[in-house]
């Protein structure tokens, strides 16, 4: 776990404004999540409970299929 940065505190205020705008989830914003998660490298438990707790936020029916593989895979790879 990071102790110098607190990259799952970005990831949460990120979130909130993404939530805020419109309620939903786009691949951008994803993709931007997972540049904060992994800014040095590694995704850690700090920032995975994090992604699990946006991620479980998401209405599968109103996402892209694009997406929700995207977002598949990157939960099987970084084990979340």
């Amino acid at each position: 776990m990071s102790t110098t940065t607190h990259d799952y505190i970005k990831l949460a205020t990120y979130a909130v404004n993404i939530f805020a705008s419109d309620g939903k989830l786009n691949a951008h914003e994803f993709d931007q999540l997972m540049t904060i998660a992994l800014r040095d490298g590694i995704v850690d438990d700090d920032e995975k409970r994090v992604l699990t707790n946006i991620l479980n936020k998401v209405r599968v029916e109103e996402i892209s299929n694009d997406l929700q593989v995207k977002i598949t895979q990157v939960r099987e790879k970084y084990n979340f």
